[in-house]
């Protein structure tokens, strides 16, 4: 994604209409703390820490995995016919995930 770490977790705060202060805040760090990221590795303990008040993994924070959640991984794991289908689609061009990405949107406003 070449999103830099500083980068990824502002994005992820974003996306959750969250400020990194607040943040910040919430985990009891000092301001700014992550805007130093970039230059001072955090630790292993505070890259969980974050990871867990987001709710999502540790690789996803460090931009090694797809999934934004534990709960899409969970979802996953228990249910084998998404395994199946996650696997063929390593078998699909573009337009044809398109044409799925759409069954699937106008299904989920069905429901």
């Amino acid at each position: 994604m070449n999103e830099s770490l500083k980068e990824r977790i502002y994005n992820l705060a974003h996306e959750r209409h969250l400020s990194v202060r607040q943040i910040e805040k919430d985990l009891g760090w000092a301001d700014r703390s992550i805007a130093k990221w970039d230059t001072n590795r955090p630790s292993i303990d505070k890259v969980r820490l974050l990871a867990d008040h987001l709710g999502i993994s540790i690789d996803y924070i460090l931009d090694r995995d797809t999934f934004a959640t534990n709960e899409d991984l969970r979802m996953l794991h228990d249910n084998p016919d998404l395994r199946i289908l996650l696997s063929a689609s390593k078998n699909l061009t573009k337009k044809d995930i398109d044409v799925l990405a759409n069954l699937a949107r106008r299904m989920d406003n069905d429901i």
